[in-house]
């Protein structure tokens, strides 16, 4: 099963003439412009984000764009389309409050927990239903088979994980929202028994905790349950830069993973 969600949003303009639509600055994220992903592989349970920068786009007198964005999935071993999103109708919109023909789009893909293993392409077509001209973008990916992993990481300013977070600053504070897959269930109980590890490094690679916060889910997960949602609330207390480390630990198969991700946190000025 696959699921998506493709938007616009005018977060960051730059003034400048229009020209011919052009998409650039394309880069897969965990989550909406969250940090960058080190690698194109996910596991069935994955989501998969591109966040891009959209060029030329036409504005009316009030800063109104108006736009639409379909998504395509392929499946490279034969060619089948696996997922369709049609370009919207009625189309999107949104407003350029600080002028400008630049503003920045994003493509959402939810990788369902029983999607088949394989190499896909998704191709991402924006149009600017103003002037009827269209620019596509083809990223391609690769869905493993299913293990033990961390997946769905995303920061957000609300506990709903609905508000994404661009800029991290001193003083702020955020959710970090991610799950758990690919883990066992003892046969008796029909219970998982996952240790859960979070930890912070500094830029010479110190943890900033006296010992990682951990935790063992081993109850009330239902067996339906394919996968362990989880939530952290982080104060960011200190600027720099810090290195985010997850770790969980299957205690039935004794298999392990982890994910490190970079971020800065902006000192207040």
């Amino acid at each position: 099963m696959w699921t998506t969600v493709a938007l616009l949003s005018a977060l960051c303009l730059a003034p400048q003439d229009a020209g011919p639509l052009k998409l650039d600055n394309i880069r897969s994220t965990h989550g909406v412009l969250g940090p960058a992903r080190d690698s194109e592989k996910y596991v069935p349970g994955d989501s998969l984000t591109l966040n891009f920068d959209i060029d030329g786009i036409t504005t009316d007198e009030k800063g109104k764009v108006l736009y639409s964005i379909g998504i395509d999935v392929i499946n490279i071993a034969d060619k089948s389309l696996v997922f369709r999103q049609p370009p919207q109708n009625p189309p999107l919109e949104t407003t350029t409050f600080f002028g400008g023909n630049r503003v920045q789009g994003y493509a959402h893909l939810d990788l369902g927990t029983d999607q088949p293993p394989g190499d896909y392409s998704m191709t991402v077509t924006v149009t600017d239903r103003a002037t009827k001209s269209s620019k596509e973008m083809i990223h391609k990916f690769t869905v493993v088979k299913p293990e033990l992993a961390l997946v769905r990481l995303k920061t957000s300013s609300d506990r709903d994980g609905d508000l994404p977070v661009p800029v991290t600053g001193q003083g702020q504070a955020l959710w970090l929202n991610f799950g758990i897959v690919g883990f066992a269930r003892d046969a008796s109980t029909k219970q998982p028994s996952v240790l859960m590890e979070f930890d912070i490094r500094d830029a010479e690679g110190k943890s900033t905790l006296q010992k990682p916060l951990g935790k063992v889910f081993d109850k009330e997960v239902p067996e339906k349950n394919l996968a362990i949602p989880l939530q952290y609330p982080i104060a960011l207390t200190r600027a720099g830069k810090f290195t985010l480390e997850l770790t969980a630990t299957d205690q039935i198969t004794k298999k392990k993973t982890k994910l490190a991700v970079p971020f800065n946190v902006q000192p207040v000025k």
